[in-house]
């Protein structure tokens, strides 16, 4: 059937869900490997806090250099607006997160976590939905086919969660982002 806004939002958050608080054995120490991306000095800061100040005899957080497809459970990233659901910037690590199906999260669910002194699920607006783009006009609203096969920006993470969460729970492989597409890419690396 045809999915709303909303159904992509409740598959991706099942599936962030599922990846941060797990339904594996509870003697297990579950490890929550974390990138950063365009986080500022502070919130840095913030992320090394809420590893130390979270960590339990049941959870261990650990921040990793860069996204290791295997391992890597939450990206943490900058966020350009006010309610937090856009990216301040569209980062290599933030694009291969997002396409890998992994919660994007602002500085301020460490923030929160620390606040209550344990890993507490993020509110909604602690999720980023969007990723940031040079071009406005990727940045509308389009029809849902359009968001869920990756032709508008906004909204993509979540689309990419919702799509490996669907994916899982029907046993079918995830949809295969560039399949048929060439790519073509300028600049300068830093």
């Amino acid at each position: 059937g045809n999915l709303t806004f909303d159904d992509l939002k409740d598959l991706a958050y099942k599936r962030y869900k599922s990846l941060l608080f797990g339904d594996g054995p509870k003697s297990k120490v579950k490890t929550i490997n974390i990138i950063t991306s365009s986080l500022d000095e502070d919130e840095q800061k913030l992320v090394k806090a809420l590893c130390s100040k979270v960590s339990s005899k049941t959870v261990k957080m650990k921040v990793l250099n860069d996204f290791q497809p295997k391992k890597t459970s939450l990206c943490i990233a900058s966020t350009s607006s006010k309610n937090g659901v856009i990216s301040k910037q569209r980062t290599l690590k933030m694009m291969r997160a997002a396409l890998a199906g992994i919660p994007i999260i602002s500085p301020r669910w460490a923030s929160y976590c620390i606040d209550h002194e344990s890993l507490t699920p993020p509110e909604d607006g602690m999720y980023i939905q969007t990723l940031s783009a040079k071009e406005s006009h990727f940045m509308k609203v389009q029809s849902i086919d359009k968001l869920v096969r990756g032709c508008t920006a906004h909204g993509g993470v979540l689309a990419f969660g919702a799509l490996h969460e669907h994916a899982t729970f029907t046993n079918e492989a995830p949809y295969s982002l560039l399949e048929g597409f060439s790519i073509y890419m300028c600049g300068g690396w830093k």
